[in-house]
């Protein structure tokens, strides 16, 4: 895949990204508390972490390595950006107690979601798998006669 069509879909991989947390967000505020209601500078925040997620898919998805080791990229990386926009830039850094609480909903959120994408996948990948023709690996492909008499 080309660079260019690489950064297309990261692109507008993050834009649906975006669209779906910004109005997930803005029915919780208007339902709940309207303190979720996105101001902008949490729009930009959510741009960025819609971005950096995608990117941080586009190599989850790969097969370059073992899928443990994507999995712990993945995590470390997007942790990481939900601290620097929301908590660090969002001004939570100051107490302790929100610091956990928002990290400790982060690390349920992501369990929770990343289970629903890997129950997803493994249900269309076995679908995918029962559309495919079984080929025989081990098909005998012709006789032939031993040095010391009969057939092997």
């Amino acid at each position: 895949m080309k660079k260019t069509n690489k950064l297309n879909k990261i692109i507008s991989d993050g834009c649906v990204i975006n669209t779906v947390l910004l109005i997930v967000f803005y029915i919780i505020g208007v339902s709940l508390d309207p303190n979720f209601i996105p101001t902008l500078s949490r729009v930009f925040g959510i741009l960025i972490y819609s971005l950096a997620l995608s990117a941080a898919n586009s190599f989850l998805f790969s097969s370059k390595m073992k899928l443990f080791s994507r999995l712990a990229l993945h995590f470390i990386f997007t942790a990481l950006v939900f601290f620097i926009c929301f908590v660090f830039i969002g001004g939570y850094k100051a107490n302790l107690g929100s610091v956990l609480v928002i990290v400790g909903l982060y690390l349920v959120i992501y369990a929770v979601v990343g289970g629903a994408v890997a129950l997803i996948r493994s249900i269309l990948k076995a679908d995918e798998n029962d559309k495919k023709e079984y080929k025989k690996v081990y098909e005998k492909k012709q006789d032939y006669n031993s040095l010391f008499g009969g057939k092997k």
